[in-house]
């Protein structure tokens, strides 16, 4: 057995790392199991007297001991672990989406996670019912539960390019090395766009990733304009293909523009003229729900 002064300057040490005062119902409980101690924790003798006899010294040492061992408990439980429990992370608590789940209608609030065959895994959130369109390995779309013509659309695409002229060109995007495949050299390639109009950039952090976001306009009507892919206006281009993600004329673009893991994600938030400002405003809450992993 160690010497008493030994074992009084080892309690002293721990107790001066952590915390140095508990709950009075944790001490009492402490206190009432030792018979022979009938104190308070406020009436509790000095840790240091000479004059005790050995039966007393014993029960402060097994109280020193049990004291020690509830803050070392204390100190030993997780952040969340006092007061509640700790929130579920987005990806454990989702729903997986795959491509059977393709036109079929999400139950609102709940989380959804899409990954393969898409290659910028995330979950997401919806206020209300809207419905997956495409999983692809570059695309993903969602639509609002609305007639067509007053549909609103969340797509993410990952992208190589961005289309010079969506209504006169011939699927034609600016790739890399003519366009930086970075955040801000899409951006000023976007505001370039022919037939388009864009407002100004602003930065961003979407589900953990940083970028910028604007808004694109146009005012084309396909129906006059004579443009080569009729009323598809092609925005960028995927990987592997001429051209990806399009539009049509008199649409609003809502553009979040991210890098994820040093691939561009665009995210757009289309609306049109007819479509209602209920699911108008459901784009940037559902936007602001993404999660990336």
């Amino acid at each position: 057995m160690r010497p008493e002064p030994d074992m009084t300057r080892i309690v002293r040490s721990w107790l001066e790392e952590g915390p140095t005062r508990l709950p009075d119902r944790v001490l009492d409980s402490v206190l009432d199991q030792v018979p022979s101690i009938r104190q308070r924790r406020h009436n509790l003798p000095a840790w240091r007297l000479p004059t005790m006899n050995v039966p007393a010294r014993l029960a402060i040492a097994a109280i020193a001991i049990v004291v020690v061992a509830a803050v070392a408990a204390i100190k030993l439980l997780p952040p969340n672990s006092v007061g509640g429990n700790p929130s579920p992370s987005p990806t454990t608590s989702a729903v997986q989406i795959g491509l059977p789940d393709l036109d079929r209608p999400l139950a609102k609030g709940a989380r959804y996670r899409v990954g393969s065959p898409f290659a910028a895994p995330f979950t997401i959130a919806f206020p209300s019912a809207w419905t997956p369109k495409a999983l692809a390995g570059s695309d993903v779309e969602f639509v609002s539960a609305l007639p067509a013509n007053a549909a609103t659309w969340v797509t993410l695409d990952l992208i190589d390019g961005v289309v010079i002229d969506p209504c006169h060109g011939t699927g034609q995007a600016l790739k890399s090395p003519d366009l930086p495949m970075t955040v801000d050299g899409v951006v000023q390639a976007v505001t370039r766009m022919s037939g388009f109009t864009a407002g100004s950039a602003t930065d961003i952090t979407i589900g953990g990733v940083s970028g910028k976001t604007l808004v694109l306009t146009n005012a084309i009507n396909t129906d006059t304009a004579g443009c080569t892919f009729g009323p598809m206006l092609p925005l960028f281009s995927w990987p592997g293909s001429g051209s990806g993600g399009g539009t049509n004329g008199g649409s609003t673009e809502r553009l979040w523009v991210l890098d994820v893991h040093g691939r561009i994600l665009v995210i757009d938030g289309e609306s049109f003229g007819p479509s209602a400002p209920a699911a108008i405003a459901e784009i940037k809450p559902i936007v602001a729900s993404i999660v990336f992993e």
